[in-house]
């Protein structure tokens, strides 16, 4: 029997995901202060508000990105304890994802900035 969903528990959950991932990855905690400060330089540019949004969401699929690579990495330990290749690769695709991630966001900066500030 699937368990019903329940708002406010359901919100705790995810709560409970980030503060696990605040105090056991220090790529998140990097990354976070990568996009506080990316937000509030957001602050200092003079831009539209759909630039500013896309900027921010930019950031914010960083963070994305990482919880995702996070998740793949523990379910691999948990499944695979010692080292397959395959457990390597699932590992090696998430990180994967972060670095495409960045990449797409240090894209999408410079395409806007270079529109409006150049």
């Amino acid at each position: 029997m699937k368990p019903s969903y329940h708002l406010f528990k359901n919100s705790g959950y995810a709560l409970k995901g980030l503060l696990n991932l605040w105090k056991s990855e220090v790529s998140f905690r990097i990354e976070a202060g990568v996009v506080c400060f990316g937000i509030a330089l957001l602050g200092c540019l003079e831009l539209d508000f759909w630039s500013r949004l896309i900027l921010a969401g930019s950031l914010w699929q960083i963070l994305i990105a990482e919880a995702i690579n996070s998740s793949i990495e523990r379910v691999v330990d948990m499944i695979s304890p010692q080292y397959h290749p395959q457990a390597g690769i699932a590992k090696d695709v998430g990180s994967a994802i972060v670095l495409l991630t960045i990449v797409l966001t240090l894209g999408i900066w410079a395409s806007i900035l270079w529109r409006h500030l150049g």
